[in-house]
């Protein structure tokens, strides 16, 4: 997803970042205008599961 790759380098050191400042973001560094908060939403979610992995993955991996 292009959104969330360009965004990373905001998401990554602050997992709770607005969708207004992301929004803002992709304004002020690609023009982009028109983003729907869904877009943005899905793209914060992406970084999180391709930096933290899946919830549900993450069991796998606990001690007994």
């Amino acid at each position: 997803m292009w959104i969330a790759k360009n965004l990373e380098i905001l998401i990554l050191p602050n997992p709770n970042i607005s969708y207004s400042i992301m929004k803002q973001a992709l304004l002020d560094n690609y023009g982009v205008e028109q983003i729907k908060q869904m877009q943005l939403c899905c793209a914060k979610n992406k970084v999180h599961q391709t930096t933290k992995g899946v919830h549900s993955l993450s069991y796998n991996v606990l001690p007994p």
